[in-house]
């Protein structure tokens, strides 16, 4: 972020917004969000407050969204009113504690289109150091919010993976492990003297297979794709498929 900030002056980060509203004498309200008249598949957020300030991590950048409240008393719904994201490539997804996830979508492409969102994410392991578990907030998002179907595993079994098996969103949700090293080492005539001894690893070809036999079956989406930190193999990856 403080690059971008520093070498074009532009903020990609999380976008917060605050809603207010009037009492009507309920204990407990629900926000919606919706990108819809209708509210179908409405983002919800309960509070006991008449304000809420959200860096709901889940708008689409530049889209236009529609709100209301509705409270628990009988008759308390407000009128809807609307709000627009700022229009940014990246779109950020808050989470408790998994690290640096993101949208694969919204970067142009060279015929002047856009990749779209809500198909593939990409962000840091998605389970503890010892165990095969998530926050109950990041479990709710990645499998009721974002829908994730399919969760692609990049770190080594036994390893760096803190034992990791399954998918930590749900029996539903597919578990590929997939292992893969960064950058250059994907490249059979890559080798490496200076300063460190390294060279291809062998186990690219298969593992880049698997991912991308993975990314071609419609039925797999949305997918989360990660490694631990989601920054140098995870990258990898998103580089190949963008």
């Amino acid at each position: 972020i403080n690059t971008l900030l520093e070498k074009e002056q532009k903020n990609y980060s999380h976008q917060t917004v605050s809603f207010r509203w009037t009492s009507d004498g309920s204990s407990k309200y629900t926000l919606y969000i919706a990108d819809n008249e209708e509210f179908e598949n409405a983002y919800t957020f309960e509070t006991t407050r008449t304000v809420r300030e959200t860096g709901t991590g889940v708008l689409i950048p530049g889209k236009t969204y529609y709100w209301k409240v509705v409270g628990d008393v009988k008759g308390s719904t407000s009128k809807v009113d609307t709000f627009q994201t700022l229009d940014a490539p990246v779109r950020f997804i808050t989470t408790t504690n998994i690290p640096n996830v993101r949208d694969l979508g919204g970067w142009q492409t060279e015929d002047g289109k856009t990749v779209k969102y809500g198909l593939i994410y990409r962000g840091g392991k998605s389970n503890t150091a010892s165990a095969n578990e998530c926050s109950v907030y990041d479990k709710e998002l990645f499998a009721n919010t974002l829908g994730i179907e399919t969760e692609i595993d990049l770190r080594t079994k036994n390893s760096d993976d803190g034992g990791q098996s399954r998918s930590v969103f749900g029996d539903g949700v597919l578990y590929y492990k997939t292992t893969l090293t960064q950058y250059s080492y994907i490249f059979p005539d890559f080798e490496q003297t200076e300063p460190y001894k390294r060279s291809y690893d062998s186990r690219s070809k298969n593992s880049i297979r698997a991912i991308f036999k993975a990314l071609a079956d419609e039925e797999n989406y949305p997918i989360y794709i990660h490694c631990n930190v989601g920054a140098d193999r995870t990258g990898t990856v998103a580089f190949l498929i963008n």
